[in-house]
């Protein structure tokens, strides 16, 4: 039966292609999309558009933070869209910007303006602004419901400036009706923050951090590094959590409403509840759909042997399996360099294994005037 289908399709020539069918259904889906979403937009006018920027460390959980955010039923999400221009730029590689221009950036304050620039034109939908690198990102595919359309379409098409230039609408409709704009990127230091909040009126930021035994603990197991260079990885993280910390008290003074810290052992502790906060930080209304999915990450879900997944099973149990699996000795190396992020955010240093360590009731972590009034 099969056979005699596929003979009548080749003697009607007249029939388009697989390939052309599969084009058109894509096209059509995003032009069907496009009108609805500005008939929408049009009836329910959003003009006051919600933007939250989550900024943290590589396996600290801010894929969890930024797919909690992603859930709301209006909301356009990016994921690390600085990760092809950082990457050309540590390479000492110029960037080329939609327009054709080039420009090489060198100097710390020089990529910091870019980083800037680059969160700017994604928050208020200016695509025409940004560098090739990250209009074809292969990051516009993993985690987002809002550019992964878009990077589809680059995979028909081809990822040169007219392939850019044909599918960009795909971009432009998702992000100019939707209610909330959030962003998570590992890539940024706060000194960025400190433009975006004066250039973007509307923009809260997130900032996200996590005791730095199990953020190494965690890139062990994905492979990110090994036990064998933890003193270096852990000075390295924990001069940037250090300088990081400086900034956000500042920011967090000067912006008491905008700018506002995530430790994530609260969110893996009571997600329901901190999953509540963060949406009322951002202007928004907690819903049952996003609750129920808040509980299905981090209650409820099954057990899942990916490491790089947002969905955690019993969240709390996940974020504690450092002091189950980290040897001591691994932990004392860690705690020789990372004293000062213990002193200003809460942790405790670890004296005695079984005590501290491997007793699991034990928060390792205490109150501090630093976390007052975090999530």
């Amino acid at each position: 039966m099969r056979t005699r289908c596929w003979r009548l399709w080749a003697r009607h020539s007249a029939f388009p292609n697989p390939r052309a069918i599969a084009l058109w259904l894509v096209v059509g889906t995003g032009l069907l999309y496009y009108s609805l979403s500005s008939l929408y937009d049009f009836l329910y006018p959003t003009p006051n558009r919600s933007m939250v920027l989550v900024v943290a460390y590589m396996r600290s959980g801010s894929s969890l933070v930024g797919d909690i955010l992603q859930q709301h039923q209006s909301s356009f999400y990016v994921f690390e869209p600085l990760r092809a221009a950082t990457d050309l730029v540590s390479n000492n590689q110029s960037l080329t910007f939609y327009n054709n221009s080039v420009r090489r950036y060198t100097s710390s304050e020089e990529i910091v303006h870019l980083h800037a620039d680059l969160l700017y034109n994604w928050f208020t939908c200016n695509f025409t602004n940004l560098d090739l690198g990250s209009l074809t990102s292969d990051y516009l595919r993993f985690y987002s419901s809002s550019t992964l359309p878009y990077y589809n379409c680059l995979q028909w098409h081809g990822r040169d400036v007219n392939s850019v230039k044909y599918c960009l609408g795909y971009l432009q409709s998702y992000c100019a009706h939707r209610e909330l704009r959030t962003i998570k990127t590992i890539r940024l230091n706060l000194e960025t923050v400190d433009l975006l909040l004066g250039r973007l009126p509307r923009l809260r930021v997130i900032h996200l951090i996590r005791d730095p035994r199990a953020i190494i603990h965690s890139r062990v197991r994905v492979k990110l590094l090994t036990w064998g260079n933890i003193r270096q990885e852990a000075t390295e993280l924990c001069a940037k959590i250090s300088t990081d910390i400086l900034l956000s008290i500042k920011l967090k003074h000067q912006h008491p409403e905008r700018f506002n810290l995530l430790l994530y052992e609260h969110l893996a502790e009571r997600p329901e509840v901190i999953a509540d906060r963060i949406y009322t930080f951002a202007g928004l209304n907690m819903t049952a759909y996003v609750m129920r999915y808040v509980q299905y990450l981090t209650r409820y879900g099954r057990r899942l042997e990916c490491f790089w997944c947002t969905q955690r099973g019993n969240s709390n149990r996940t974020a504690k399996l450092w002091r189950v699996y980290t040897p001591y000795s691994h932990i004392r190396t860690i705690d020789a360099v990372c004293g000062m992020v213990y002193h200003v955010v809460g942790y405790q240093p670890i004296t005695d294994e079984k005590a501290q360590l491997r007793n699991l009731s034990n928060p390792l972590r205490k109150i501090v005037d630093f976390t007052v009034g975090s999530f």
